[in-house]
Formats: C-alpha cells, sequence, structure tokens
C-alpha cells in the first residue's frame, strides 16, 4: 500500500470514529418518566400509573445535557393530547410539584413550572425562532396542547446518561441539570381523567459565538403518560395505555438531529 494510500485509509477510519462517537452522544434535551417502560414502536418512554380518580403523580425527568451545550436558554415543555378532552368549560389540568430525582445525584429543586399557553387543534408549539416543532405524528387536527416555561438549564450538579431504550448504566459524572416533577392530571372541573393519554415535548435554545440554535428532545427521547383511575394488575394497565393511546393513531417514526 503506497503512503497516500495509507493516509487516505487513515483518514477514512478516524471519520467513521468520529462519527460513531458523535452518534453515541447524548442529546442536548431528553424526558424520562421515572419507573416507565420504553415503547420501540412509539420511540417514547411510557407509563400508567394506577391511583385516585385524579390519577396518582407520575415522575418527570427533564435532562439538560449543560456539559456539552453550555446554558440551554428558555426551555420549555408541552402536553398534547386528544382534542376532544377539551369541550366547552371542560379542559385538562396539570399540577406540577417540583422534586429531585431519587435514583441519581440532584441537589437542586427546580421551580415550579410557569404556564404559557393552550395551544388550538390543528397548531404546534413553536419553538424560538418561530418555527414549529416538527408534528412526529402527535400535532395535528385533532389534538391540542399546553405549554410552560421551565427556564434556563446551567447546572452541572447531576450525572448524565443517554435515556434511549432503557435506564442508563452509563453516566458521565457533574454533566447535566435534571429536574423533577410530580406531575398530576385532572379534569378542571374535578371530573375522573381515567384513560386520558398525554404527550409531552421539551425543547428551545443553546447560543455559540454569534450563532443560536434551537432544539429539542430527539422524538426517541419524549415520553407519553396514561391516567389510570383505579389500581389495576400489570396486563391490565398495559391494555389501558394501549386502548389511551389509539386517539392519536400510528406515531411516524422520525428522528431529530442530536447534539
Amino acid at each position: 500500500m503506497t503512503s497516500a494510500l495509507r493516509s487516505a485509509a487513515a483518514a477514512a477510519v478516524f471519520l467513521l470514529l468520529w462519527a460513531a462517537r458523535g452518534a453515541q452522544a447524548e442529546p442536548l434535551l431528553q424526558l424520562y418518566l421515572e419507573g416507565g417502560v420504553y415503547d420501540t414502536a412509539t420511540e417514547s418512554w411510557y407509563v400508567a400509573p394506577p391511583g385516585s380518580s385524579a390519577g396518582v403523580p407520575f415522575r418527570l425527568w427533564v435532562i439538560g445535557n449543560t456539559k456539552q451545550a453550555g446554558t440551554i436558554h428558555d426551555v420549555r415543555l408541552s402536553m398534547a393530547y386528544a382534542a376532544e378532552y377539551r369541550i366547552a368549560d371542560r379542559d385538562l389540568g396539570v399540577t406540577f410539584s417540583p422534586t429531585t430525582a431519587s435514583l441519581v445525584s440532584d441537589p437542586s429543586v427546580p421551580a415550579v413550572p410557569g404556564f404559557i399557553q393552550y395551544g388550538t387543534a390543528g397548531t404546534t408549539p413553536l419553538l424560538g425562532d418561530g418555527s414549529p416543532l416538527p408534528p412526529h405524528g402527535v400535532f395535528g387536527a385533532n389534538t391540542v396542547w399546553q405549554e410552560w416555561f421551565l427556564g434556563d438549564f446551567n447546572l452541572k450538579d447531576s450525572p448524565l446518561g443517554d435515556f434511549v431504550k432503557s435506564f442508563p448504566t452509563c453516566w458521565k459524572a457533574s454533566a447535566a441539570q435534571v429536574n423533577v416533577y410530580e406531575a398530576a392530571i385532572h379534569f378542571s372541573h374535578g371530573d375522573s381523567a381515567h384513560g386520558v393519554q398525554v404527550h409531552f415535548d421539551v425543547y428551545d435554545h443553546v447560543e455559540g459565538g454569534n450563532h443560536v440554535k434551537y432544539k429539542f428532545a430527539p422524538f426517541s427521547h419524549d415520553a407519553d403518560a396514561t391516567v389510570d383511575a383505579a389500581p389495576a394488575p400489570p396486563a391490565l394497565v398495559g391494555l389501558i395505555g394501549l386502548a389511551a393511546f389509539l386517539p392519536f393513531g400510528a406515531r411516524r417514526l422520525l428522528r431529530a438531529p442530536k447534539g
């Protein structure tokens, strides 16, 4: 092999290794439902907590890769659900109670999310630059949503892992900000929210030099939750979750760019 060919081969190997490194990098934003199951068909974390008519709270994690990104600005969270649950004076209500993660080191309690707006059927949440969050099989004519402001993510007081397919076993120390909220879902006029499914997305931007990049959690790192009105065996919970998911239809399997 000539020197030129050896150099070309070495360069090709380097590029492949660099690409693999980038493919394995943790996303800038991720969502995780504590105790949930990862659904490979929808590429989402899924949980169906048993509970009272208002729904037992489930623990929603929002993870920011602050070691890679620095500050992630103006982070926002949206919750999508079937439009049939918003009629006249009835709508879904959500109570977010800030807490900390018990499964990893997480010394900081986040602020209470600030409500921003109700999104109407057929619309999509907007990123900070005015571009729409891709629909990824969730948003559309039969879906409404709500949105909250979580603030800037700039702490590095929690470990970072990749929450795709399973709970991480490999962590990077002092690399992330983790916001954990106990979320309880109910109807605004007090009726049971049994069987309602909701879908969460998280997004906004980082700054570097003279550039602003708008980011959202890859659709392989988002989250679904179902409100279940009474304790049920695991097999039944799975059936309830499947039935509640059907109004959204089949999600298209799209992946957002990482990093």
